[in-house]
């Protein structure tokens, strides 16, 4: 038994080694992407423990539970039951606590935690309580997946993204701030507890996008739409920038809600030039998430209407702001 266990453990430990010490998979001119081994596993217990709650349910498929041990199984659901006590009231993009708990993971050697501060002692504790269980049956069908994810959209994201940031930056007359962006991709993004579906988030001291892997980013093209939407929180100042203080204008004293329609512009803004973008790399007929969803479908027609225009440097934004607002208020 003894040594069924060390060939395990040093197994693990070449699979461990073979990585980035710091999970690094890839980088491009603008981004850092990471397929960090702790943040991983605290997203997996995390997730584990939300869609037990609520939804009844797991993410462990049947065939991976079968070959867990009696005192695997054990331990594993005493940290899941941690989690569900202690973690999951807490929300994961937005507690304080959390991101900073995840800030100091990511400085983590792929291979141990070490120099654990008080305050992250009793999580860190359950992470390493299963770490072995974690490494041995889901971290390499875990991070095959988020290598896959990777691959299959970073010719897309090389050959788009300098223009991409050059064309955002233009619309919306800011400028980005300094340094790649670090991505970390995760098996399990965030689940929501009200239907289960992944959602990426930023935090922002790092500046950090976290994405998922998984098939909720099909069709083609998605993933990189999701990735440069959610980079143009990286822009200095996106709020003070002077389209918005012109649409926050024009908005003024109209039953028309200014917060919902400037997050449109900005979905709208991305999708429409990530689409074209996309169409120079080969992905013909991309639709973007506003129209994929039909989310405002109304709201949708209107906005490409009058955007491309702007876009296009054939109007102004004040023009095109002028123009959706009158139609919108009608």
């Amino acid at each position: 038994m003894r040594k069924i266990l060390f060939l395990v453990i040093l197994c693990s430990f070449f699979l461990a080694k073979s990585q980035s010490e710091n999970g690094l998979l890839n980088e491009t001119n603008k981004y850092a992407f990471y397929g960090h081994y702790w943040i991983n596993l605290h997203h997996f217990l995390y997730n584990e423990a939300l869609v037990n709650v609520s939804t009844d349910s797991t993410l462990i498929p049947t065939e991976v539970k079968d070959k867990l041990g009696e005192y695997e199984k054990k331990r594993l659901n005493n940290v899941i039951q941690f989690y569900k006590d202690s973690v999951i009231g807490k929300d994961l993009p937005t507690d304080p606590y959390l991101n900073e708990f995840e800030k100091w993971l990511i400085q983590e050697s792929q291979l141990s935690l070490t120099g654990i501060p008080s305050k992250f002692r009793v999580i860190s504790f359950q992470l390493v309580q299963v770490s072995l269980i974690y490494r041995t049956y889901f971290w390499e069908e875990h991070l095959e997946n988020i290598t896959n994810t990777l691959n299959e959209n970073l010719i897309n994201i090389q050959t788009t993204e300098n223009e991409m940031f050059d064309r955002l930056s233009n619309a919306f007359k800011r400028e980005w701030k300094d340094g790649k962006i670090r991505v970390d991709i995760c098996y399990l993004g965030n689940l929501s507890p009200l239907n289960s579906m992944e959602k990426t988030y930023i935090t922002k001291d790092p500046f950090r996008i976290i994405i998922g892997s998984q098939p909720i980013y099909q069709p083609q093209g998605n993933w990189v739409e999701t990735l440069y939407l959610n980079s143009l929180m990286n822009v200095k100042e996106l709020n003070k920038s002077q389209v918005n203080e012109y649409l926050l204008e024009q908005t003024q004293d109209l039953e028309l809600s200014y917060s919902i329609l400037w997050v449109e512009f900005q979905y709208f803004i991305t999708g429409y030039i990530t689409k074209q973008l996309l169409e120079t790399a080969g992905i013909e007929n991309y639709e973007t998430f506003l129209t994929r969803n039909e989310i405002e479908a109304g709201h949708n027609k209107v906005l490409n209407k009058y955007i491309p225009k702007y876009l296009k440097n054939k109007k102004s934004y004040e023009w095109c702001i002028e123009k959706v607002v009158k139609k919108l208020s009608k």
